[in-house]
């Protein structure tokens, strides 16, 4: 795993849209979530991560972030927010 910074986000970001991806939350909220086709979008001016699918919408307000990791072949991307909530996607 590899640590990247905000600016860089937007761009690994993209390589989910449009991918089957899992969206794991660890922390005050714990989820395994399953979707297909996902619309991914990180809007680096209000600082959200919104993942989308035919079903569901997710926004999540990644300010609080203290770091980013992603793999060496781009199929996992963490971030961990002091909030104390860990978002892992997956492809």
């Amino acid at each position: 795993m590899k640590v990247i910074n905000e600016k860089d986000l937007a761009k690994y970001v993209k390589e989910f849209d449009g991918k089957n991806i899992i969206l794991n939350l660890d922390g005050t909220i714990n989820a395994k979530i399953k979707m297909e086709n996902a619309e991914c979008e990180y809007n680096e001016e209000k600082g959200t991560l919104q993942i989308k699918d035919k079903e569901n919408t997710i926004n999540i307000n990644i300010i609080p972030v203290y770091k980013i990791q992603v793999s060496e072949n781009g199929t996992m991307l963490e971030i961990y927010l002091d909030s104390d909530l860990d978002i892992i996607l997956e492809r």
